[in-house]
């Protein structure tokens, strides 16, 4: 299940966003995460990772304002969507993928 802690740090980001987040994923059982090509270590096992859709650059905009004001280090931004996670086992990394 997703953790509590890092919903409420989604809510505190999106709060900061001032637009709403709609969550594409989130917690990823282990058949779930092979099948999308995910590693055993994934931040999705642990509750810890969600996809949020940013459908234009005004939204990818937002959107990555509130997740780092909120404090999310983990950041993965691709032509739809972001991934943040806050795994603090990982390092933090903020990276632009398609």
């Amino acid at each position: 299940m997703i953790v509590e802690a890092f919903v409420d740090i989604l809510d505190e980001a999106r709060e900061k966003a001032e637009i709403p987040f709609i969550i594409l994923r989130g917690y990823k059982c282990e058949e779930n995460n092979k099948v999308s090509g995910g590693t055993e270590t994934s931040a999705y096992l642990k509750g810890l990772a969600a996809d949020i859709r940013a459908k234009d650059r005004d939204e990818k905009s937002r959107i990555l304002h509130g997740v780092i004001l909120a404090g999310i280090r983990r950041i993965f931004i691709y032509r739809n969507y972001i991934t943040v996670d806050v795994d603090h086992s990982k390092k933090a990394c903020i990276m632009i993928l398609s």
